[in-house]
């Protein structure tokens, strides 16, 4: 493997090259860092493309949101029996996510370690 690059996309919306787009309340971009392992000599400002494994996407829409959907539903069933009151058994489901979601925060690192991305000339 090469040595570790930092990336900078930047995510455009679909109506970015429109010519009223200034005017446009639509009109988003948003740029994003990802640190990747260099496939071969890259320098700042060269065109990249940025990939990983199927396992790497799979693994990242489990943790962000299978995961956290299973546990939502099985809280709220949990908390529909024990409570009489249905919104309030849906916001303490709700409110289960937020642990989950400290704790990914919480293990940010290991976890970015086990994501890795490569980036190569375009």
């Amino acid at each position: 493997m090469g040595n570790e690059v930092e990336v900078l996309i930047e995510q455009t919306s679909a109506c970015s090259s429109c010519s009223v787009k200034m005017a446009c309340a639509t009109s988003e971009m948003q740029q994003k860092v990802v640190t990747a392992s260099a496939q071969g000599v890259l320098a700042v400002g060269d065109s990249v493309i940025v990939y990983g494994e199927q396992r790497i996407g799979l693994r990242a829409v489990m943790l962000a949101f299978v995961f956290p959907l299973a546990l939502a539903l099985a809280a709220l069933f949990a908390f529909s029996a024990m409570l009489s009151n249905e919104g309030i058994a849906a916001l303490c489901s709700l409110a289960v996510l937020v642990p989950y979601y400290a704790l990914l925060a919480t293990q940010r690192d290991k976890i970015s370690r086990q994501l890795r991305f490569s980036a190569r000339h375009a």
